[in-house]
């Protein structure tokens, strides 16, 4: 196949367009005409006599050299879709699960696998309570819609946070609270470092061009980090999969970035301060700073 897909692109494309008609009509009759490149390859590459004995063996598909087709049995051609069967299922699960999304009673498909039986059956299937609607022309709905938003954004006017975003801190350590792999002594003081401070979170609805604002602090109070003063201030920020993480060690959490932050005048006092802006775009995260009237920003993909 490797051979077919590289040395004959346009018949490869043939044979995946096929492909994509046939899933969408009756899955119990699935015949796939065969590119003759294809079989040509396949005929010099392989012993045909013992490959079609297993195939016939197995009754999962038949290659027919003198119609130059594949039959292919409604059981193969399932098991070809059952690993994103439930990767859907799975999916929507954990959207019906979440308490905004409970009492929702349609589901809206599109795309092209919308069109195949398989994916409508399973979700009339899975959720009988659940009123299922596929819009005509359906495997262009993306298309449309992406064409919509660039030509007016606006139309979009809030977003569900997929993630939970926040920066790292350090807090003062709590025996019988913090664990004590994250207990460190900074600047004369007993921390817990690595901690998840949320500042966006997951499943939370938040309006197009809304800012939060962090302050975020550092001091330089003992002798040792007296040369850190001349150092920028440098800002973690993370996200995380789940709605409240601790520690940004937590499984499920990700750097995206680090703001760095120039002291002012080459230096910080002995108590250095700023703020940090989240802005949602339209389809980022903005994290940035003010310096002045200097304004330094870092993209952050919200998608």
């Amino acid at each position: 196949m490797q051979i077919f897909t590289s040395e004959h692109r346009h018949q490869f494309m043939e044979l995946m367009r096929e492909f994509e008609a046939q899933k969408r009509g009756d899955p119990g009759h699935i015949h796939l005409r065969l590119p003759s490149k294809l079989m040509k390859i396949y005929s010099k590459e392989n012993d045909k006599n013992e490959v079609n004995i297993q195939i016939d063996a197995e009754r999962k598909f038949h290659i027919d050299e003198e119609l130059d087709r594949i039959n292919i049995s409604e059981k193969l051609f399932k098991d070809l879709f059952q690993e994103t069967l439930e990767a859907v299922k799975a999916c929507l699960n954990r959207v019906f699960e979440n308490d905004d999304c409970k009492d929702i009673e349609t589901i809206i498909a599109v795309g092209g696998l919308s069109e195949s039986l398989f994916v409508r059956n399973l979700l009339e299937d899975h959720f009988p309570t659940k009123k299922l609607y596929v819009p005509s022309e359906s495997d262009l709905a993306v298309l449309k819609g992406a064409v919509e938003f660039g030509m007016d954004p606006d139309i979009i006017t809030s977003r569900i946070c997929r993630y939970s975003y926040g920066i790292k801190i350090f807090k003062d350590f709590e025996e019988g609270v913090h664990p004590t792999e994250k207990r460190v002594n900074r600047d004369g003081a007993v921390k817990c470092k690595d901690c998840f401070s949320i500042k966006l979170k997951k499943g939370e609805k938040v309006k197009v061009n809304h800012t939060t604002t962090v302050r975020v602090y550092d001091t330089f109070n003992t002798a040792e980090r007296e040369s850190s003063r001349f150092d920028p201030l440098r800002i973690d920020i993370y996200r995380s999969t789940e709605k409240e993480p601790k520690f940004t060690t937590d499984e499920g959490c990700q750097k995206l970035c680090q703001l760095i932050i120039p002291p002012p005048k080459g230096k910080w006092p002995t108590r250095a301060e700023a703020n940090v802006h989240l802005n949602v775009a339209r389809t980022e995260l903005v994290a940035f700073h003010y310096d002045g009237d200097l304004k330094r920003s870092v993209g952050i993909d919200f998608m």
